[in-house]
């Protein structure tokens, strides 16, 4: 049962990032920075819940609502890394963000373009 309740609460987990990361890459480019500060924590949560999984029973053991609990530390801890200087990958995330954007911008202005013209 546990493994049943582990496994829905990553696929929920993963699917909520799924959906942030989706937000980020629609951001505007004055935006991309914050986008890319969401997508750090994500990762940095990502991160400390494989290195949780290397525990024997985790540091709430493995009763009922321990993987809740697992998770809300998983998402604290990956939060208060990227707090201040972070990972050091929000500027290149940002960068990426911003050239993607423009790219989406000037294939839809050029697309626009070809439609307005007979």
């Amino acid at each position: 049962m546990q493994d049943v309740t582990s496994l829905q609460t990553s696929r929920a987990l993963d699917l909520v990032a799924g959906q942030k990361l989706k937000a980020a890459e629609q951001a505007p480019q004055g935006e991309s920075r914050a986008a890319a500060k969401r997508f750090e924590a994500l990762l940095a949560t990502q991160l400390v819940k494989e290195m949780r999984r290397t525990l024997d029973d985790g540091f709430f053991g493995s009763g009922p609502g321990s993987e809740v609990f697992d998770g809300w530390l998983d998402e604290h801890l990956g939060e208060a890394l990227v707090r201040g200087r972070g990972l050091g990958l929000t500027e290149g995330i940002a960068a990426s963000l911003g050239e993607k954007f423009e790219a989406a911008q000037a294939a839809a202005a050029k697309a626009a373009a070809g439609e307005a013209q007979p």
